[in-house]
């Protein structure tokens, strides 16, 4: 009787059987271990959850009737370039963020509260936190 060192010594030294199936590439092997969202939208509701908004400040009245010289001055000097600080409220969810625009002012629109600059943004003028004439963008 013939006593093996391994449990597999009968088999060890057979030649692999060939596969039925064809072979794979090696981006489509790579593609399997590829990471994957299980569940459709969470990374993106968590970035949402992680981005920082703030409530818009309510102005003094000093605050105000200084936002309205500087506008009275930008309206009699012609061409003149503003750094705007505004509100723009987020559509997603409570509060928003404060911008920052330096341009220069087309006009005011009295009847929508709007100012118009030549680049054509649109800002509220409800919306400004803060105003100031520079020299140039």
């Amino acid at each position: 009787m013939k006593y093996s060192s391994s449990p597999y010594e009968d088999i060890i030294h057979l030649s692999r059987p060939p596969s039925s199936h064809p072979k794979m590439s090696r981006e489509a092997r790579a593609a399997q271990f590829a990471p994957f969202a299980a569940l459709s939208g969470h990374k993106e509701m968590v970035e949402e959850k992680e981005r920082m908004t703030e409530p818009k400040r309510t102005l003094t009245e000093d605050e105000k009737s200084r936002l309205d010289e500087t506008l009275q001055m930008a309206l009699t000097q012609k061409e003149s370039c503003l750094r705007v600080v505004y509100y723009v409220p987020d559509t997603h969810k409570a509060g928003g963020q404060y911008c920052e625009l330096k341009a220069h002012l087309k006009k005011i629109d009295p009847n929508l509260h709007l100012l118009i600059f030549k680049s054509g943004e649109k800002i509220k003028i409800n919306d400004v936190l803060r105003l100031e004439i520079i020299e140039e963008v």
